[in-house]
C-alpha cells in the first residue's frame, strides 16, 4: 500500500469573535450582582421583541371588539384590556434545584434523586418581569411553547379578575440577521446530496470534522474505536481512496468531555499515599494524570496533520462556570508545540470562522439545562403533574431547543438561574447578534441535523440566510464522527466500530 502525503489547507481564520468568551484573569470580579446580567439582556433584546410585537399585533381586533395596544410597564396593565407586554420570563418551579435548600437538606436528609425534568404544570408559576415588577402568566398557550427562565418575550392577552395575565399569543426576537446566501450557494445547499461521494460533491470540497465525548481514560482498556478514529484522521493504515477521503478533512473540532475521571489503580494509590504529602489540604497523590496524558498524545498526533480546535466540557480540567475557559496549555505538554499554529484551545461556547463560514459551538451544557424546563408530551401533562412529576420525562427534541435559542437570540438563557455563569457587569456575551452558518451541540445522545432558514424583505428584494443545526453524539457511546461540507454545509456521519 502506498502511503500518501496528506495535503490539507488551513480553514480556521482569525475572527473578531475569537476572544468573545475569553475572560481576562487579571480583571475577573465575582462580587458583581447577577441582576446586572438580566438588566443588560432585557435592555438589548426588548426593542427587538417590541418591534416584532408591534408588527404582529398592532391594529389587531378580537371578535368582541377589543383592540390590542401596548402597555409599557407590566404593573400598569388594566383588567380586561387587550394588551401586549414585553419582559423577561421567570419560571418558579418546585422541582428546580435550589442551592440554599440543597445546603440545608444535606445536613439532615439523603440527597434527592435528580429529576430529568423540573416541569410540573400544576405547581409551576410562570412570570413576566420588567423594570417595574412581575406579573403571573396563565393560559393554554404557555404549554404549546418551549419556554424557560431568562428568555425575553412579548405576550398578548388580558388581566383576569384574579390579577393574572392570560396569554393568547407569544412573540420572540426571532432569528438574528445572518450572512446573505448567494443564488449559487442557495442551489448548492438545497440540492446537496449527503456524503463526499454525493451527486453535488466536488473533488476540492473541504470538510470540518466534529467529535465530542471522547472520555479518554488513559487505561490499557481504551476502546478500539478511538484508535480507528486516530488512524482515519491522520491517514494511517488506510487504502488510497480512504486517504483521499481523509485528506479533505481540513480541521477537527473536539467539542468537550475529552477525558473522564479515572481513579488510580489501588496499588499505585496505596504506595503513593504512604508519603502523606499534602499541600493546601490537597493530596496530590490522589491525582491521576493518565487521562490528560493520553489526550495530549492523541491531540499531538492529529495536530501534526491538521488544524485542531479543543473545547472544554463539564468533565474537562477547567472552570465549571459558563463560559468555560480554554484548557491551560500546561496540561498538554506534547501538544504545546502546536499551540497557536495548528492547535487552538477554545472556550465553551465558542465562535469559529471556518473558511468564511461562521460556526457556533457548545459542549452541551446550555441546551441540556434548558431541557430540564421542558415537560413531557402534552397528552401526559396530568400524569406528569402527579406525585411522580419529573419521572415521566421522555426524550426532548434537542434540535427544537437549539432552534428556539436562535429565535430567542440567546444561547444560554437559563444562566445564571440554573446554569452557573460568570457575573458579567457590562455585557451578556450569550446574546446572538448574528446567525451562524453552523450551530453545533456536543455530547448528545444521538446525531441529528436540521437546516433553519431566515428570509427578510427590503427594497432590494428577499435576503436569505441559513443555519445548519447539528447534534454531535458522545463518541465513547456511539463511535460516531460528524463531517460538515464547508461549501454546501451538508452533513455526513461516519461510524467506527470496534471488534
Amino acid at each position: 500500500m502506498t502511503v500518501m502525503q496528506l495535503v490539507r489547507h488551513n480553514v480556521l481564520r482569525p475572527s473578531d469573535l475569537d476572544d468573545h468568551f475569553l475572560i481576562d484573569a487579571k480583571k475577573r470580579n465575582y462580587t458583581t450582582q447577577y441582576a446586572n446580567l438580566y438588566f443588560l439582556r432585557l435592555a438589548i433584546l426588548k426593542p427587538v421583541v417590541l418591534n416584532n410585537a408591534e408588527v404582529r399585533w398592532s391594529g389587531l381586533t378580537l371578535h368582541d371588539g377589543r383592540s390590542a395596544a401596548h402597555t409599557p410597564r407590566v404593573l400598569d396593565v388594566q383588567q380586561g384590556e387587550l394588551t401586549w407586554l414585553v419582559g423577561t420570563l421567570y419560571m418558579e418551579m418546585p422541582l428546580k434545584p435550589n442551592i440554599l435548600e440543597d445546603i440545608t437538606a444535606e445536613h439532615w436528609l439523603a440527597a434527592a434523586v435528580p429529576k430529568q425534568t423540573w416541569r410540573d404544570p400544576r405547581r409551576d408559576s410562570i412570570q413576566l418581569e420588567d423594570e417595574s415588577g412581575r406579573v403571573q402568566l396563565i393560559g393554554a398557550k404557555l404549554l404549546e411553547e418551549i419556554l424557560c427562565t431568562g428568555i425575553v418575550v412579548g405576550v398578548l392577552g388580558s388581566e383576569t379578575s384574579s390579577g393574572e395575565f392570560e396569554v393568547i399569543d407569544i412573540v420572540h426576537a426571532d432569528l438574528p440577521p445572518g450572512r446573505q446566501i448567494s443564488a449559487q450557494e442557495d442551489v448548492e445547499m438545497t440540492d446537496a446530496t449527503p456524503g463526499i461521494g454525493g451527486s453535488n460533491a466536488r473533488p476540492n470540497d473541504e470538510y470540518v470534522a466534529i467529535v465530542s465525548g471522547l472520555e479518554i481514560s488513559g487505561t490499557d482498556a481504551a476502546p478500539l474505536t478511538l484508535s480507528l478514529l486516530l488512524d482515519f484522521l491522520t491517514g494511517d493504515l488506510l487504502d488510497e481512496p480512504d486517504q483521499q477521503f481523509s485528506s479533505r478533512i481540513s480541521a477537527l473540532i473536539v467539542a468537550g468531555n475529552s477525558i473522564t475521571s479515572t481513579p488510580l489503580p489501588k496499588e499505585d494509590a496505596m504506595s503513593r499515599r504512604l508519603t502523606k504529602n499534602k499541600k493546601y489540604g490537597y493530596d496530590a497523590a490522589s491525582y491521576n494524570p493518565r487521562p490528560i496524558v493520553a489526550l495530549d498524545d492523541f491531540l499531538a498526533e492529529i495536530s501534526a496533520t491538521m488544524q485542531v480546535i479543543v473545547m472544554p466540557g463539564d468533565k474537562d480540567p477547567t472552570n465549571s462556570t459558563m463560559p468555560q475557559q480554554p484548557v491551560h496549555k500546561v496540561m498538554l505538554k506534547d501538544t504545546r508545540k502546536f499551540d497557536g499554529v495548528t492547535l487552538k484551545r477554545a472556550t465553551n461556547p465558542t465562535y469559529l470562522d471556518m473558511a468564511g463560514k461562521m460556526f457556533l459551538g457548545c459542549s452541551g451544557q446550555t441546551v441540556d439545562d434548558i431541557a430540564h424546563y421542558i415537560a413531557t408530551d402534552p397528552v401526559d401533562q396530568d400524569v406528569m403533574a402527579d406525585s411522580q412529576a419529573g419521572d415521566a420525562y421522555e426524550d426532548v427534541d434537542v434540535l427544537a431547543i437549539m432552534e428556539s435559542c436562535l429565535r430567542w437570540r440567546h444561547m444560554a438563557p437559563t444562566a445564571p438561574d440554573t446554569l452557573w455563569t460568570y457575573p458579567y457587569s457590562d455585557q451578556d456575551p450569550f446574546i446572538m447578534k448574528t446567525l451562524p452558518d453552523v450551530y453545533f451541540l456536543g455530547n448528545q445522545a444521538k446525531f441529528d441535523d436540521r437546516l433553519v432558514e431566515h428570509t427578510t424583505r427590503d427594497e432590494q428584494g428577499e435576503q436569505t440566510s441559513r443555519c445548519r443545526l447539528i447534534t454531535v453524539p458522545k463518541f465513547i457511546q456511539t463511535g460516531e464522527l460528524v463531517l460538515v461540507n464547508l461549501r454546501t454545509l451538508e452533513v455526513e456521519l461516519i461510524t467506527f466500530e470496534g471488534c
